[in-house]
This record gives C-alpha cells, structure tokens and sequence, in this order.
C-alpha cells in the first residue's frame, strides 16, 4: 500500500513538474527588427528587452534582418510558428505599405497577432551641420528653384511620405534618393553626400552634433529639439512618423497573447523604462494589444485610400 502510495505520489509530482518546466517561455524568445542596427526601431526594442525579459521570466534575443524597407523581416514573423517564441516590430507606415504597394504581397495584415506599442517617433527634416540649409526657409527657397536632392528610407516609407505632402503643399522640388534604411541616409547627409533626409526625431536629437534639423513633422514642437518649428506652426498642416508596433505571427495561444500583453502594459508603467526612452528621445505612445490592432488596421485603411486615388510610386 505504501508502495502505491509513494508511486501516485511521484507520479503526481512529475506531473507538476512537467507543467512548471512548461510554461511559457521554457526557451529563447527571438525577437525580430526588420531594420538595420543603430536604428530607432532597433533602439527602442533594446531599451524596452531588459524589462520584458523580467517580467516574462525568460530571456530574449534581438535579431535585426534589414531589407526592403523592413518587408524581409517582416516576412519572417509572419512565416514563424505562432507559439509566442517569435516576435516582431511591425513598423508603421511601413507595414500597411508593404501590403498595399506590392503585387502581390508576402504577407497581409491578417498574418500577424498585433501585442502592444510602447514608443513612437516623428519625422525631422534635416540637413547636414554646417552645410548650406540653416533654416527650413532655406530648403524651400532652394527647392523651389531646383530640386534638391533628398535621401528616403523607401518609397512609401513615413520620410518620403512627408517629403511628398511638403512638396505638394510648398511647390518645392524634392529628387528622392532611396537609401534602405535610415542609417545609411543619415551618414550620406552628414557625409556631404546627399542635401537633406527625413529623419526619425529621435535620431535627429541624438545626432544633432552632425545634423541641422530645421523642422519637425509634429502637431507640436518636440522636447528633445525644442528650438526646432513644426510644419504646422509654418502653415502647413503635415504631421508623420513611424509607430513601433509589436507583434506575432497569426494564431498564438490566447493565454500566450494575454501575458504577452501583460507584460508590454508593466513595461510601459516603470518609471525606469519611462526614464530610459526619455533619455534617448523617444515618444511615450502606449497601447494595449486591441489598441494595437485597432491602429495597425486604420492606419492601412487610411494609406489604401490614398494608393488609391493616388499611387506613391
């Protein structure tokens, strides 16, 4: 009797023990950034891994697979497993274009379980310190003359977007220059190689050495760049930047999604995670994982309208 006891006993306890051993995560985590090193979105999945790793309780690995404005990447969480050990920065505007622009697409906005949003940014114009460009008076003056030469990330992307609409608005000539990712772009201006990018403000106030940022696509000025007008303020009414999403490929288990979209929520509430975007001159845009969503398809619906009527390519 004793015997049997102590069989049920054990049984019990291997059972306990397999359930503990198994909860999510018992493994890496890989997170994928469709972009390059030293980037914003790169940036602000680095500051925010520390943070989440505690409150998961398992480690995470970043992993940037750069390429096509981010659609490589993105391919990539959307072809992974849907078991909560992929992840993924789902970039916006550039997620809803890689599903509009491309023919036929290679993933939609249907293949991804969207998580949360924690940081965001805005698009800055700038120029090279020291170059020809003081103000953005300057710019328009000498684009409207002729054109300048400016370097976009791509075609659709959130830089070439704004450039677009202050063209239309201002009458200047822009002759776009696609660069890939935005660290490139950024070197070829403060190399001399190219007039003027749009350029994330986050990586416009941590290079402003090297960089004259002249204005701000915002509906208000930005703290890290506070003598820096806003487009608005000039008289034309363009705002755009890129909102870091997070995601998953389609389909996770519902009690992975809910504590992965705990776990975003704690981030954003610590003091010290707010401190540390802060200081690298991020924007604070929390959002919860049916926020997510919600964003990530308005925002589509609203680009589809214009690649309708009028097709950015």
């Amino acid at each position: 009797m004793r015997r049997g006891i102590g069989l049920l006993a054990a049984a019990v306890a291997t059972v306990w023990a397999t359930a503990a051993f198994a909860e999510y995560p018992d493994r890496v985590i890989t997170y994928i950034v469709p972009y390059a090193p030293g980037g914003g979105a790169d940036v602000g999945v680095r500051i925010a891994e520390p943070f989440l790793e505690k409150c998961l309780g398992g480690e995470i690995v970043v992993i940037d697979k750069p390429g096509a404005g981010g659609v490589l990447g993105m391919i990539d969480i959307a072809a992974a497993a849907p078991d909560g050990y992929t992840l993924g920065s789902l970039l916006t505007p550039n997620l809803p274009v890689g599903t509009i622009a491309n023919d036929p697409p290679r993933y939609t906005m249907d293949s991804f379980d969207y998580l949360s949003n924690l940081v965001g940014s805005r698009v800055a114009i700038s120029a090279r310190k020291g170059g020809k460009f003081k103000t953005i008076q300057d710019l328009l003056d000498a684009a409207k003359a002729a054109p300048v030469q400016a370097a976009i990330t791509q075609a659709g992307a959130d830089d070439h977007l704004v450039l677009l609409r202050l063209m239309e608005a201002s009458g200047a000539q822009f002759e776009f220059i696609p660069m890939v990712e935005s660290p490139l772009a950024r070197n070829a201006v403060m190399g001399g190689h190219v007039d003027i990018l749009g350029l994330s403000v986050t990586e416009s106030a941590n290079f402003k050495d090297q960089l004259e940022t002249l204005v701000v696509a915002g509906a208000e000025r930005f703290s890290g760049l506070p003598d820096v007008p806003t487009l608005k303020e000039l008289g034309y009414d363009i705002t755009g930047g890129n909102t870091f999403l997070m995601g998953a490929p389609n389909g996770l288990p519902a009690d992975v999604k809910d504590k992965l979209d705990k776990c975003f929520q704690e981030v954003g509430k610590n003091p010290d995670y707010r401190k540390a975007i802060e200081e690298r001159n991020f924007i604070f845009t929390p959002m919860t994982a049916a926020e997510t969503e919600a964003f990530a398809m308005g925002e589509y619906t609203a680009l589809k309208r214009i690649w309708d009527s009028k097709p950015w390519k």
